[in-house]
C-alpha cells in the first residue's frame, strides 16, 4: 500500500492514546518489545502486538453551508475555509459549519467517483494518497 499522505497510529492497549507510530522505536529483534505509554499500559506488548491504524496525515474538513457540502484537506479550518474562497470563489459562504473528519467508515467509504463517466468510486484516503498539493478540494456536491 502506498502510504503518500496518510500516516500510521498506534494506541496504547491501556488508555487508548494515539502515537505516532514513526516516533514509538522498539527492538524487533529484543525477546521482551515493551513500548510503554505515559499511563503505564503498553504501545507495544511484550509479544511485539500493536493496535495500529492508518490516517490521513493531512486532516480532512467537512465544509457545509445548507446547501452545499465539501470535502478539504487542509491544515486547519482556517486553512480549508480560505482555499474554499480563493480557489473555488466561494466569498458567499454564510452559515458554515467546518468540522474535521475522524470517522473511519467515511473516511473509507468508496463515494467519489473518479473522473467523469467513469463508474470507478474513490474514498477520501484514495484521493489523499494521489494528492500532491495541499490545501485541495477532496469532494463536493455540486456535479
Amino acid at each position: 500500500m502506498d502510504m503518500r499522505n496518510l500516516k500510521l497510529i498506534n494506541y496504547c492497549w491501556g488508555c487508548g492514546a494515539e502515537h505516532d507510530a514513526s516516533e514509538v522505536n522498539y527492538d524487533q529483534n529484543a525477546t521482551d518489545k515493551t513500548v510503554k505509554c505515559h499511563c503505564g499500559g503498553n504501545i507495544v506488548t511484550p509479544s511485539g502486538k500493536v493496535q495500529l491504524q492508518v490516517v490521513p496525515a493531512v486532516p480532512v474538513w467537512l465544509i457545509e453551508d445548507g446547501s452545499e457540502t465539501f470535502r478539504v484537506a487542509a491544515a486547519d479550518d482556517e486553512q480549508a475555509l480560505q482555499f474554499m474562497i480563493d480557489d473555488w470563489g466561494m466569498e458567499d459562504i454564510e452559515d458554515v459549519e467546518v468540522t474535521v473528519i475522524t470517522d473511519q467508515e467515511e473516511l473509507r467509504r468508496k463515494f467519489i467517483l473518479s473522473e467523469e463517466g467513469s463508474k470507478t468510486y474513490l474514498s477520501i484516503m484514495d484521493v489523499l494518497n494521489q494528492t500532491e498539493k495541499f490545501p485541495t478540494l477532496i469532494s463536493t456536491s455540486i456535479w
